[in-house]
């Protein structure tokens, strides 16, 4: 037996994959992630209860092997990108200047499931990596406060495990500060800019994350069970207007926009990130401001999945659009 260590001799590392259940380990890209990440894996147990003139319990028999975690990491300008070609696949990109490009990512109202497949290597401490293959994001949570920075935590699945994988000797992390909480601007269509104070924005994939099948103890490939849930919630100043619109079923155009302070190009161009929210509605219950002597504020739950036209969709009504500007020339599938 061994001692883990220290928690920050720890590190995470990922790729994208070719084929379902095929790891890539050539290139990895490490990720420089928070405490809390975690992925964990389980083998079910088949329980036996047969009659056997015995009174105790007979030994179960292996059953489903399941694998999820949850990893979360700042928004790094250089790095999102990569986050987003796992959950959305590949991205329209356009050059906007001297080594500095435009990737585009919307909502596919097509096909049976988004996004790329991966391998994580993850190593907890100073022992030896856990490899899972196949890795597929089915949630994300973005977060701002008006303090630190912008931090996105990705929920994800993975098809299988293996243990015991060399540590690597050599870890290079960006050297770019993250998005941060002075560089997210809110705006709404018909509003402008607005005077946020904490944003969280949640969307599921709504996958069917338990399509297990005759002749494997593994999972296959996730497919969509319904359509994505896309749901924001603003803190800010209280506002009659938010009430009143909650209750008319009002229509809001949102658009989240970061802006780093460093450059993506030579031209120069800046580091962004945009988010296009076209459909979104309050949720009435969420409208009320409790009433105090201190200056009031309203929690908004909003929901983000009624759809309208972004910038890219042309005239197909759609959840959301992703776009980045970064160094990176492509994001392909």
């Amino acid at each position: 037996m061994g001692d883990m260590g220290l928690g920050v001799d720890g590190y995470l590392r990922t790729q994208k994959e070719a084929a379902y259940g095929t790891p890539v380990v050539a290139a990895m890209v490490l990720l420089p992630v928070k405490e809390g990440a975690d992925i964990n894996h389980n083998v079910a147990n088949i329980e036996q209860a047969n009659l056997i003139s015995s009174r105790v319990k007979q030994d179960p028999c292996f059953g489903r092997k399941t694998t999820i975690g949850s990893v979360p990491i700042d928004m790094h300008p250089s790095l999102i990108g990569e986050l987003w070609n796992y959950l959305f696949g590949a991205a329209s990109s356009v050059a906007v200047g001297d080594n500095a490009y435009t990737h585009t990512w919307i909502q596919d109202l097509t096909a049976e499931q988004d996004g790329s497949i991966f391998t994580i290597q993850f190593a907890k401490g100073s022992e030896l990596a856990e490899q899972y293959v196949s890795c597929q994001i089915n949630k994300i949570s973005i977060e701002a406060n008006n303090e630190g920075n912008s931090m996105v935590t990705f929920e994800l699945i993975a098809k299988d495990r293996t243990t015991d994988v060399a540590r690597i000797t050599s870890f290079s992390y960006p050297a770019l500060c993250p998005f941060r909480f002075s560089q997210l601007v809110i705006s709404e269509a018909g509003l402008g800019a607005l005077e946020v104070d904490n944003m969280t924005l949640e969307i599921d994939m709504n996958y069917d994350v338990e399509r297990y099948k005759l002749g494997d103890a593994t999972p296959k490939r996730v497919k969509f069970n319904g359509i994505p849930t896309v749901m924001m919630n603003l803190t800010l100043d209280a506002d009659q207007q938010f009430s009143d619109a909650a209750i008319a079923h009002t229509e809001y155009d949102f658009t989240l926009v970061w802006t780093s302070s460093e450059n993506a190009g030579t031209t120069p161009t800046k580091y962004s990130q945009t988010i296009e929210l076209p459909g979104c509605r309050i949720n009435p219950d969420s409208a009320a401001s409790p009433f105090t002597p201190e200056r009031l504020k309203m929690e908004l739950e909003i929901d983000c999945g009624y759809g309208g036209v972004s910038t890219g969709s042309g005239t197909d009504p759609v959840m959301f659009e992703f776009r980045i500007v970064d160094d990176t020339t492509a994001y392909t599938a």
